[in-house]
């Protein structure tokens, strides 16, 4: 008595090695009934469990324990022997008492179909049938034509498959009826060895019969599946989330399942360790099918991701049974798969799930990736921002928010370099006075007349024109693309500019400045700091100039404010 009935089968085999004969020299009984047929020997007594009862009980007892209610720790659930060829008991069942019998054997004599059917061990609701097709095997046995034998046995094995799917009664049954030949003792060694032939090639027959619908039913999948994958996977241009619910929409509407919903967990979960890890507290609804229908689900709100499914989409039109599965990759748990399992698809479901896994996981995958980027995108050009902002800082004047002397450097060289063959002008203006007002008006006074003096120097000059503050009274311009003879107009427009902010100003003190401008040549490989000296020599001879010319007005009367003599 095997544990299940592969090890049956695998003791079988090793019996067949040691040139043991079964049942005569060893039997053996399986457990299960799931391989009856899943060999060439004898057929194999076992025993049948009620799988279907043993699944409902345990959902019953699962939905108890989830009511609160008490439950029993062990339950007993009825199963039945199948006595077949392996055992060697064939034949020693006796019918029931007032049961019907049929004359089929040979000479017409009367042989009681109910023992026949009670050693093969056929089930209840299906002995009505066998008793029309023993009458039929029976009458074909004995026919000249072998040939009517073998149709025969191929149509009733076809009828019992498409009827049961099962094939082991007519096979223990084809046994029966070679034992009983023997046990008659009305025919000749010659017919019992043409009728036993026959008998035996029924089996090959039957067996044959099934091992084809195998292949058919694992043809059928397999096709089925092919067909599910191509369907899935071909229509996948993007990862886009959107479009591949579309595509799993579509793909359960071939399938002819009504309802499938999505749920996605609020935070994404590793588990690393099943046994030790906590469900997510809540979960949200990304895509949702009832009874063929797709909801909108867009803006659903969570809810506890114990519930699965909120309740109000359980409203189908029928009973439905679902099966949950994970949607993840490895250890990685993005949500739940709710499928309807009420009537099973032709696609293996193993298949569906994990299609309708492997592309929702593609899709949130690249979701997670692409926010991912946004946020390396948004914090790279936030740094980046950050940096030009530092940076710009650095080369500003705090006082007069000018360039400062590193930023003049850093932009003049950088135009001097691509501007290489195109005249420059650098001008060096000088505050005049700025140590008078210091001292008699005080700093905050100074501090006054330096920004005005850089608000008059920007203004005078283009926007691509650098102006910057050296520090002190020291002021250094340079200007692109400025012509030679427009030097001279710009110093007299910059002093007239001062002379209208003196008109207005309502100061006790003239504000003024000198300036000095070098050209650069074309095409000259002049350093910057020699250009600014030069600018700066220029600037001295300015200052002399413009101070020999106040000392000659200082004695005239101004006629706009006689508390302010001329500059230029």
């Amino acid at each position: 008595m095997a544990a299940n009935d592969e090890m049956a089968l695998a003791s079988m085999s090793v019996a067949a090695e040691r040139g043991l004969r079964i049942p005569e020299d060893l039997a053996v009984v399986g457990f299960d009934d799931l391989l009856s047929l899943h060999h060439s020997g004898p057929p194999l007594s076992t025993v049948r469990q009620p799988m279907q009862e043993q699944a409902e009980l345990a959902i019953e007892v699962l939905l108890a324990r989830l009511r609160g209610e008490t439950v029993s720790e062990t339950y007993t659930v009825p199963t039945r022997l199948v006595l077949r060829q392996t055992c060697g008991c064939l034949g020693e069942r006796s019918a029931p008492a007032g049961t019907s019998t049929l004359a089929v054997s040979r000479d017409g004599e009367t042989v009681p179909i109910a023992d026949l059917l009670n050693a093969a061990a056929v089930q209840d609701e299906q002995r009505s049938a066998y008793r029309n097709h023993l009458a039929r095997l029976n009458a074909t046995l004995f026919e000249d034509d072998a040939k009517a034998f073998e149709d025969c046995v191929s149509e009733v094995a076809a009828n019992c498959l498409t009827q049961y799917g099962d094939l082991s009664p007519l096979q223990a049954l084809l046994f029966v009826m070679h034992r009983r030949l023997f046990e008659e003792g009305t025919l000749s060694r010659q017919e019992l060895q043409r009728f036993g032939e026959r008998l035996q090639h029924g089996q090959i027959l039957i067996s044959n019969a099934y091992a084809l619908d195998q292949v058919r039913i694992t043809f059928a999948s397999k096709f089925s599946d092919t067909q599910f994958i191509g369907q899935l996977r071909a229509r996948v241009s993007s990862f886009e989330l959107e479009q591949t619910l579309n595509l799993i929409e579509g793909a359960i509407a071939r399938l002819g399942l009504r309802s499938c919903h999505v749920g996605l967990y609020d935070s994404p979960v590793s588990f690393g360790d099943i046994r030790h890890s906590e469900p997510p507290a809540s979960a949200h609804l990304i895509f949702s099918v009832v009874d063929g229908a797709r909801q909108n689900s867009g803006s659903a709100p969570s809810f506890p991701a114990t519930h699965l499914v909120p309740g109000e989409l359980f409203h189908g039109s029928d009973f439905e049974v679902m099966g949950l599965f994970p949607v993840c990759q490895l250890n990685h748990h993005f949500g739940y798969l709710a499928l309807d399992i009420t009537s099973p698809p032709t696609t293996r479901l193993e298949t569906i799930i994990e299609e309708i896994s492997a592309t929702l996981c593609g899709a949130l995958v690249a979701a997670e990736l692409a926010r991912a980027r946004d946020l390396l995108r948004n914090d790279l050009e936030n740094a980046s921002l950050n940096n030009r902002r530092l940076a710009d800082l650095a080369e500003r004047d705090e006082l007069t928010g000018l360039y400062n002397r590193r930023g003049f450097f850093n932009q003049a060289r950088s135009v001097m370099t691509s501007d290489e063959g195109r005249p420059l002008i650098v001008f060096f203006a000088d505050l005049d006075r700025l140590k008078y007002i210091n001292d008699t008006f005080g700093h905050k006074e100074g501090d006054f007349a330096i920004r005005m003096a850089a608000q008059i120097l920007a203004k005078a000059f283009r926007t691509g024109d650098i102006v910057s503050r050296m520090g002190g009274d020291e002021f250094v311009i340079l200007g692109v693309e400025c012509p030679t003879f427009a030097m001279e107009r710009i110093r007299n427009r910059i002093y007239k500019m001062f002379d209208t902010f003196n008109a207005c100003s309502g100061k006790p003190y003239p504000l003024g400045c000198s300036i000095g401008f070098y050209e650069i040549p074309e095409n000259a490989a002049t350093l910057l700091e020699t250009v600014i000296s030069q600018a700066d020599a220029y600037l001295y001879e300015e200052k002399a100039r413009r101070k020999a010319l106040r000392g000659a007005e200082a004695g005239e009367t101004r006629t706009t404010d006689r508390r302010h003599p001329p500059h230029r």
